[in-house]
């Protein structure tokens, strides 16, 4: 049974953040029920914000068979600031090879490293890897690269750690492809999409929902989730038809997206449900007739893969990860970002169901394209070193 370490550089589901590394936690998980050890070792550093806050978290916990590590610590410095980076890239690699010498005194050496980001995952794993020769793989999930954020001090180091590992990944081919570019990879990058949850895998009641049609979306309330085109689109659906519209999660610009839904007298036909746990979210999209993203960068979209798990048929905006859910299931609808008028036709079709919707068809292709069995064929690639 290969051992598996895998790297997080951020808070890991913490009381704070319990989102945070989630879709990590369900490759875990899903590793560990098929024929993996696996645990998680986490380290980073508190964003500036949290600097005089009680930053409570558990050292160490177990989740079945899965032991997880934590190590944060305190940071004036702002992950913004290009010039930083270097002094945050170290430090929270030092971290990660401290939490990691904690960990290997209670615990055997890893037979891999799989880091889940290139900032500051893979310099974790690149500092261990110094030390301790073992072998370590990159996933890369993070959208810094598309959105032109990657810090450049940090590029070349970079590109000297994506050389010295086993292989590299990440989450969609168009990722990929942009990538290759920006750090003149030479090696081959591999595609490891992110899995469904098991809170999705279940089996579900599919059924249709024809007395007010809902619209629904899952996403964090900021500049890319550009959920003002949203808002617009929806607004003119409501002149020609009945529906409503759900929006489940939280972030820096939910007061002014309420805002905007008050304005336009819209607060009784659109619902902010704030953040909800799985189950509850998985009870909204079930009750739900459409899911909808509007995001101007995905890297993947794993809301969609989930909503689509639950029968719905998806409108997205095109980008890496839509088009990486176009590329495994056809007739999933893409339109172009920031059009209104785009997103509201297909709106519109969906409502007068000019499109046929064949729910548990939906449902079926989405676990076979990004289900358990699918998923540990592509991680076995990246485990085969």
């Amino acid at each position: 049974m290969k051992k598996i370490l895998i790297i997080h550089s951020d808070e890991f589901i913490t009381k704070e953040n319990p989102l945070g590394g989630i879709f990590q936690f369900d490759q875990a998980i899903h590793l560990s029920e098929n024929n993996f050890k696996v645990d998680i070792l986490s380290a980073g550093l508190f964003s500036p914000k949290k600097l005089l806050k009680k930053n409570q978290y558990l050292e160490e916990e177990k989740y079945k068979n899965i032991k997880i590590y934590r190590k944060y610590t305190r940071n004036i410095y702002p992950f913004r600031a290009n010039i930083l980076n270097k002094i945050i890239a170290k430090k929270i690699a030092l971290n990660g090879l401290e939490l990691f010498e904690k960990y290997i005194k209670k615990n055997s050496l890893p037979d891999l490293i799989h880091a889940h980001d290139l900032r500051y995952g893979s310099f974790i794993a690149y500092e261990i890897f110094k030390k301790y020769r073992i072998p370590y793989v990159i996933t890369e999930h993070n959208s810094d690269i598309l959105e032109k954020k990657f810090p450049t001090v940090l590029i070349s180091k970079t590109k000297e750690i994506i050389k010295n590992s086993k292989n590299f990944s990440t989450v969609s081919r168009v990722m990929a492809q942009n990538l290759k570019s920006f750090f003149k990879v030479k090696k081959k990058i591999l595609i490891l999409n992110n899995v469904l949850a098991k809170s999705f895998l279940v089996k579900k009641k599919i059924k249709d929902h024809k007395k007010i049609f809902t619209f629904i979306s899952v996403t964090r309330f900021d500049k890319n989730k550009n959920l003002e085109i949203l808002i617009k689109a929806f607004k003119k659906i409501l002149g020609v038809k009945k529906s409503k519209l759900k929006i489940i999660g939280n972030g820096p610009m939910f007061n002014k997206i309420k805002k905007i839904i008050k304005i336009n007298n819209l607060s009784k036909k659109i619902i902010l449900l704030g953040s909800l746990k799985r189950e509850k979210i998985i009870n909204h999209l079930l009750s739900s007739n459409c899911f909808i993203m509007t995001s101007k960068i995905e890297t993947f979209g794993v809301a969609t893969i989930e909503a689509m798990s639950c029968g719905l048929p998806v409108i997205l905006s095109k980008n890496a990860g839509s088009m990486e859910i176009k590329r495994n299931i056809k007739n999933t609808i893409i339109y172009n970002p920031n059009n209104v008028l785009a997103l509201f036709e297909q709106m519109y079709k969906m409502i007068s169901f000019k499109i046929k919707i064949r729910k548990k068809k939906i449902r079926k292709k989405v676990i076979s394209s990004f289900g358990v069995k699918n998923f540990l064929k592509q991680v076995n690639k990246i485990y085969t070193i």
